[in-house]
């Protein structure tokens, strides 16, 4: 909070907030400039027995689907906090898969070599921080129709290193309306304490707030595709129905941050477009995102170093001492 107090506002811990008995971590205020702020951090997943357990029982609800022409490849991303639809997502992947055409999958299943399963089309499912990507693998025609045989044929679990931006997405999604309809900006700053987070990380940031990159395949009538870049509707910002937590204005991202690092790390505000109260985009003088008719557009900023009146080294340069030198006689000099 020195960050904010050097920028010249004044900050109020654990101020009331109309209609709710929470209160977030400070009040800052500078002149007309007002906004609550609430610190969290966000941790690597852990292994959570109870957690496979649910995934276990949901592949064991999938596994009664009824699917006469296709085999199931699953990708899947997160930890569920609470059990997965399986009968939902069952009825969903059968009313999809009845849809698509045998054939023509075979022959586009064909171009796997080349471009893998994103030559295949795709459906994505998600729930309570954990989503599922289902792919169609064709039966070959003589297993078509056959009655017993189970429809899962293959799950690829995410590779560690590509899944910190979930942790970040439930930092922000637990405080995001814990304060209820907020009567000022609400801006969430956020430590990513994560050695694996992948570089740049912006990529991995975005993919938190406004949902997982992914690769969109639309068939035409007369029978061409077409790829487009799309995200998955799971992110903090950006769900199923559109645009969610809109309470939270804007969240301050740092990563690895600690004590030691303070003058060479330098956080980065990203400014929700869809907030019903917009922070002040030149409030924190901080590097930003920021919406610019449709599209985020990044703007530079102070380093905390400046911000904070620090020395390039610091703290570092404050422990040098002058090692004393032995004399002639063997004394000090």
């Amino acid at each position: 909070m020195e960050l904010l107090r050097s920028l010249g506002f004044d900050l109020t811990p654990h101020p009331d907030v109309p209609g709710t008995v929470k209160h977030p971590d400070f009040l800052a205020r500078r002149g007309d400039v007002a906004f609550y702020v609430e610190a969290t951090l966000a941790l690597p997943p852990n292994d959570d027995a109870a957690a496979q357990a649910r995934i276990n029982a949901m592949y064991e609800g999938l596994e009664r689907l009824e699917s006469p022409n296709f085999f199931l490849a699953i990708r899947e991303r997160g930890q569920p906090g609470t059990p997965p639809p399986a009968a939902q997502w069952r009825r969903t992947i059968a009313e999809w898969l009845a849809a698509l055409d045998p054939d023509e999958i075979a022959r586009l299943f064909q171009e796997f070599q080349e471009h893998g399963f994103d030559a295949l089309p795709s459906l994505d499912l998600d729930h309570d921080d954990y989503s599922i990507t289902v792919m169609p693998v064709p039966k070959s025609p003589d297993l078509r129709g056959t009655p017993g045989i189970r429809p899962v044929g293959s799950v690829m679990g995410e590779v560690r290193v590509i899944t910190s931006h979930t942790s970040l997405r439930a930092a922000i999604k637990s405080k995001a309306t814990r304060y209820g309809n907020v009567d000022l900006p609400f801006l969430i700053a956020v430590n990513v304490i994560d050695e694996y987070l992948n570089l740049p990380y912006e990529d991995d940031i975005w993919n938190g707030l406004l949902g997982d990159d992914r690769l969109e395949i639309i068939r035409r009538a007369d029978g061409s595709t077409e790829h487009r870049d799309n995200r998955a509707p799971n992110g903090v910002w950006h769900g199923p129905t559109g645009p969610q937590n809109t309470r939270c204005s804007a969240v301050l991202v740092a990563v690895d941050l600690n004590p030691e690092e303070v003058a060479t790390k330098t956080p980065t505000i990203y400014h929700n477009p869809w907030a019903v109260r917009q922070l002040v985009e030149v409030a924190l003088r901080l590097p930003a995102y920021v919406p610019v008719a449709g599209r985020m557009q990044k703007r530079d900023g102070l380093e905390v170093r400046a911000i904070l009146d620090l020395p390039d080294r610091w703290p570092f340069w404050e422990t040098e001492v002058r090692l004393p030198v032995a004399g002639p006689a063997g004394g000090e000099e």
